[in-house]
């Protein structure tokens, strides 16, 4: 088929077909689609048979063209089809076809409106006015038959409700909910995001009950019967994928599709929760309290908090110092605390993820003293947060100091263990008068001590290669704290002794001196075996070695003699310690150097 407009015949369909056998002549009437109104086409046909039909060179010959012209604009036809492509408890997808006679040309929009009603009902309701051929029809009672139907309009008008393609289908019994809509931003901080979401058009059949929103990439979902939630524990700047689900009697239903959302800037963090007095003495008190929520967008290890007393900072801690310190926690002494209502906290907004608490003592206060605590979160990217509700609590009469944190191990040699110690966080209200560092040796128990108002203490006479039990306890005049946590710390392998102390000549003779030191602090894990004077001419190669032996108590002053020196000539003398080790046999030593000048007297 040509036409005048050169316009493409797109497509073909036979509505009604009649034959004739006499003198083999076939009459068919054919509807052709796609025309434009008022438009002068020619048409001319053509024979085919089987063997044309598969052999495009053997096809008949076009008839003789015949001439002919559309009619006026009409109304369109009714749609040619309407089927339910899935069905659920509460919603039923529908799909149709366009109706085969436009009445109206190609380019004009032909818009659809879908109707529904009740069996019951002689009332149609609309549902979808537009040019779409499918709709999602939701919010309808589980196994429940509803009336569908389209109606056609185009410029030149609508065929009419009475005209229309109707249909009968039925929704599935009671199913899980359909996907909500895609969540949308509602608010964000550098370490949160608050997103919000409208309920599905599709419940199931069943009304819901709450939603699961989840994070790409987080483990874990959360549970709301809100239409809103925020994630904390997030990062700053950063752009997350979020969706949710509905919930209702029979489970949880598809997702919506992902919303990508972005985190702001690093911010201030919320406050922690309320402090909570754990425990009270004469000069301080310990805190508890949970971290913030909304952390600003910084991992948790880069927070710190600042801890106000009547409104004066009093101690700042790192986070990781209020979790130890929270394990650590031992005191069992009460206190009466003065409650707020401020003190609950909201439990709108769940948290991503658990933190564990942690406590914080604070000290330097004073005795019988009402205070008003406050903790507020800081870190470098987002400064500091506002105050969390003020805890008021009381410290009491002066008491035993608390325990002292364990004491750190500075050097550690075969014979010798090195340790220092910050000062006690609770004094007990009353100053402190005394540590005591006391060492046990885990085999053999012994045990030794140092005692005064000093913060470091050099043990030494120990074994090589042996395991002490390190303790620390502080004083005040209300008596002794209890002791720190147990600090285990190990002396080395056997090493040389340290040199000799207090060494220094005593007496000058023409040709002899006097000379005297103390034993090595450090044995190096052996026992002393002797010491030797190494008398060198100065300026000179000459060596002169005298053995001397180590005093039933090595503790005592060794006094030695050194003789058969040149008168009025200079000598460098070097006294050396040797330790022997137990097991492995060897010698080392230790070595101490003065220089003298021989007398002419």
């Amino acid at each position: 088929m040509h036409m005048l407009t050169t316009s493409q015949i797109l497509n073909f369909a036979i509505e009604d077909a009649s034959t004739v056998l006499g003198n083999l002549r076939m009459d068919c009437i054919l509807l052709v689609p796609g025309l434009s109104p008022l438009t002068w086409y020619n048409v001319s046909v053509m024979a085919v048979n089987l063997k044309s039909a598969c052999e495009s060179s053997s096809a008949g010959t076009r008839s003789p063209v015949g001439i002919f012209r559309t009619n006026e604009t009409s109304l369109p036809h009714p749609v040619t089809s309407l089927v339910d492509t899935s069905s659920t408890g509460g919603g039923i997808t529908l799909a149709w076809q366009p109706p085969f006679d436009r009445g109206v040309g190609m380019n004009d929009t032909l818009i659809f409106s879908l109707y529904m009603k009740p069996l019951t009902s002689n009332v149609w309701n609309l549902i979808q006015n537009d040019s779409r051929t499918s709709a999602w029809v939701m919010n309808l009672a589980s196994e429940t038959s509803y009336y569908f139907g389209v109606d056609t309009t185009s410029s030149a008008g609508s065929a009419g409700l009475a005209s229309m393609l109707v249909k009968t289908f039925k929704t599935s019994g009671i199913s899980v909910p359909g996907p909500p809509w895609s969540p949308f931003f509602v608010n964000h901080t550098g370490g949160s995001i608050t997103v919000g979401w409208a309920p599905p058009s599709d419940d199931g059949g069943e009304r819901v009950t709450s939603y699961v929103v989840e994070v790409q990439g987080i483990d874990g979902t959360q549970l709301t019967s809100a239409n809103q939630f925020t994630f904390y524990g997030l990062l700053a700047s950063t752009a997350y994928n979020i969706r949710v689900a509905a919930v209702n009697l029979m489970g949880t239903g598809s997702a919506s599709a992902y919303a990508t959302l972005s985190t702001s800037a690093a911010s201030p963090a919320l406050p922690p929760t309320t402090p909570k007095i754990l425990s009270q003495s004469g000069g301080a008190v310990t805190l508890s309290f949970t971290p913030p929520l909304d952390t600003g967008g910084v991992p948790l290890a880069d927070l710190s908090y600042a801890v106000y007393a009547n409104n004066v900072l009093v101690t700042t801690i790192s986070h990781a110092e209020f979790v130890q310190s929270g394990s650590s926690t031992s005191s069992t002494r009460e206190l009466s605390v003065a409650t707020s209502d401020l003190e609950s906290v909201s439990t709108l907004h769940r948290r991503r993820r658990l933190d564990a608490s942690g406590s914080v003592t604070v000290g330097n206060l004073n005795p019988s003293t009402v205070y008003d605590f406050q903790v507020r979160a800081v870190s470098v990217q987002g400064g500091t947060s506002g105050g969390a509700p003020q805890q008021s609590g009381q410290t009491s009469q002066p008491t035993t100091p608390g325990p002292p944190d364990p004491p750190k191990l500075d050097k550690a040699t075969g014979g010798l263990l090195s340790f220092s110690w910050n000062a006690v966080t609770d004094s007990g209200g009353s100053s402190i008068t005394a540590f005591v560092l006391k060492l046990v040796n885990v085999d053999t128990h012994d045990v030794k001590m140092c005692e005064g108002m000093l913060f470091q203490c050099t043990i030494s006479g120990l074994e090589a290669t042996a395991t002490f039990a390190t303790t620390l306890q502080a004083a005040n005049a209300i008596g002794m704290s209890s002791p720190s946590n147990v600090l285990e710390v190990r002396t080395e392998i056997n090493s040389a002794p340290s040199t000799p102390v207090n060494f220094g000549m005593v007496n000058m003779y023409a040709t002899a001196i006097d000379l005297a030191w103390s034993a090595p602090r450090d044995f190096g894990g052996s026992v002393l075996q002797t010491y030797s004077v190494d008398v060198t001419t100065v300026g000179t190669s000459t060596l002169v070695t005298q053995l001397v032996d180590v005093p039933a108590d090595a503790s005592q002053v060794v006094l030695c003699t050194v003789d058969d020196l040149a008168p009025l000539t200079q000598y460098s003398v070097t006294v050396v310690s040797w330790s022997r080790s137990l097991v492995w046999f060897y010698y080392y030593a230790g070595y101490n150097t003065l220089f003298v000048e021989g007398s002419d007297v």
